[in-house]
């Protein structure tokens, strides 16, 4: 785990599964707040927060 600043362009809808996980449409601003590993990141978008595929 890893934190990082940042902010990301989504290419992609993301629907959520899990209850932590955030979702995304495409063109969403993402702040990015730590990288879990090179598949999952998490996240923030208008208060919410959650992880995401990348």
């Amino acid at each position: 785990e890893q934190h990082i600043d940042g902010e990301a362009i989504v290419k992609y809808d993301f629907i959520p599964v899990k209850s932590y996980e955030l979702q995304l449409k495409k063109g969403d601003k993402v702040i990015l707040l730590r990288k879990f590993d090179n598949n999952w990141y998490e996240g923030r978008v208008n208060h919410n927060e959650g992880i995401f595929p990348v």
